[in-house]
């Protein structure tokens, strides 16, 4: 199993939302990852130790050089013209949104800066499948991924563009670069909801005003822990080289509701609990 997600992930990347779509459960794939970055990381130090080499070790020395560019592909490790992404999307993720967008009868949930538009892609393959019956769209301006191949077809539509009103708005990870250009797509468009995926309160996703901000525009915010993979959390574990509790706490669900929609809503966010998914679970 490690070495058919090390072969896609490094050889065929164009063939990750496939992958995912069969092998996107949480446990699943945190296991997968974290004996992949064990493994290179006995290999190397038996390299540099100058010990004996099993064919295991050749192989994760000359297949993997490292979990954070293998999987993420992120800073410096960048490859011109390789999709790249700072999170992996799990079932559990989308469970949650389908959850959300089932109780609100959302039938047509837009992906703004969608990137490669990996995670509508995966979605829309799942519930297809089994018939949840929303379709995510996704848009992004390109400005990062114009010579980036996507894995479906991503609008080409920048915030300013975006000309949605009061259709239920998905965003992972709002940089805090083109916080206020977001804003001013909301305050024109009037989202019922926001759907944001990433870190909350700030972090690497938007500005500490951004809640205050939409609070002004008349949003109440809820947050929902859910298990998702990435960049960040994973740089946090291998620097303590694998030994310490995996912290999923970077990545969480920021949930906006205009506030004439919050009746009742408070009881039925609730039950999204990392710790307590028994209800996500009974999803098909």
């Amino acid at each position: 199993m490690s070495e058919e997600f090390i072969t896609i992930f490094l050889k065929k990347r164009s063939q990750i939302g496939w992958y995912l779509i069969k092998n996107c459960e949480y446990n699943h794939l945190l296991t997968i990852i974290i004996n992949i970055e064990i493994h290179h990381n006995t290999a190397r130090g038996k390299q540099l130790t100058g010990e004996i080499l099993t064919e295991e070790d050749k192989y994760y020395l000359d297949n993997v050089p490292g979990i954070l560019s293998l999987v993420f592909n992120t800073g410096c490790m960048r490859e011109k013209g390789r999709i790249s992404f700072y999170q992996l999307p799990t079932l559990e993720l989308f469970k949650c949104i389908w959850k959300i967008c089932e109780k609100f009868n959302i039938k047509q949930l837009y992906e703004v800066a969608a990137g490669s538009g990996l995670l509508s892609f995966v979605s829309n393959k799942i519930i297809s499948k089994n018939k949840h019956g929303l379709i995510i769209i996704p848009s992004d301006s390109k400005a990062w991924y114009n010579k980036i191949p996507t894995y479906q077809l991503v609008k080409n539509c920048s915030f300013s563009e975006f000309d949605q009103k009061n259709c239920p708005i998905l965003i992972s990870w709002l940089h805090p670069s083109v916080q206020k250009e977001f804003i001013d797509m909301v305050q024109k468009n009037e989202p019922k909801f926001i759907i944001h995926v990433g870190e909350g309160h700030g972090g690497s996703c938007y500005n500490t005003d951004f809640i205050s901000i939409l609070e002004n525009l008349q949003y109440i915010c809820y947050y929902i822990n859910i298990p998702m993979l990435s960049a960040g959390d994973f740089g946090d574990y291998f620097q303590k080289n694998g030994k310490s509790t995996y912290r999923y706490d970077h990545t969480i669900i920021t949930f906006f509701v205009k506030k004439n929609f919050t009746v009742n809503i408070e009881n039925f966010l609730s039950s999204f609990n990392y710790k307590c998914m028994s209800m996500l679970n009974n999803i098909n």
